[in-house]
């Protein structure tokens, strides 16, 4: 129980945030509705099975664990690194192929070169640079 307990607002943090940040601005307030619906319905439920069904933690919470060992695993080998958190890094290139994975994933066609408004400035200060040298 320590350990849920310790995983909780990492999990309520990290995970709503990223969810929240892959997923087009018309789709956020249903995401974090559905989120909270889900997070409210196991604790029900988890209530629910005590109480009612069996007073022994360790099936249930075995379950919950394989399930988060999964999910664990597919975040980090499937899901992309953030666009948001690589663009406030300035790792443009990065943020654009994690970008063009998301837009694949949902069906949609590769997005074309751009450049991000940080990388404009920065290649005018390059050009503005270079015609002073």
């Amino acid at each position: 129980m320590i350990v849920l307990g310790t995983t909780f607002s990492g999990k309520n943090i990290v995970a709503l945030n990223f969810a929240i940040e892959c997923q087009p601005e018309t789709m956020k307030q249903f995401v974090v509705s559905l989120y909270w619906f889900v997070e409210l319905t196991s604790i029900i439920l988890w209530s629910f099975y005590y109480q009612m069904l069996d007073k022994n933690w360790f099936p249930l919470q075995a379950v919950y664990f394989v399930v988060g060992i999964i999910a664990m695993f597919i975040a980090i080998f499937v899901l992309p690194e953030s666009p948001r958190y690589l663009y406030s890094k300035q790792k443009f290139a990065e943020s654009r192929a994690s970008l063009n994975y998301i837009a694949n994933f949902n069906g949609k066609k590769k997005m074309k070169t751009f450049l991000f408004d940080n990388e404009i400035e920065t290649e005018e200060e390059k050009e503005k640079r270079r015609l002073k040298e």
